[in-house]
């Protein structure tokens, strides 16, 4: 089963003005996307440094992450 954040990458991946097709194997792929994405997302933040500035540094308010904009970034990488 995928999760709501696959259904999320997928939905943002889609061209919406043409058909949509979803199946197993595009939600396999998109699984698979979101995981490489999510693991070097993990990666550099488990690498920006020195602790302390880790520490000091707080969350990111939710409006300000840019989630719809990945989307769009996603889409135009695999455009090329």
């Amino acid at each position: 089963m995928y999760g709501a954040d696959t259904l999320r990458l997928w939905a943002a991946s889609v061209e919406y003005w043409r058909d949509m097709s979803i199946g197993p194997k595009i939600l396999e792929q998109t699984s698979e996307t979101f995981r490489k994405i999510r693991n070097s997302a993990r990666f550099i933040l488990g690498n920006i440094g020195d602790p302390d500035i880790r520490a000091k540094s707080g969350l990111v308010p939710k409006d300000q992450l840019g989630l719809v904009s990945l989307g769009h970034v996603y889409y135009a990488l695999e455009n090329r």
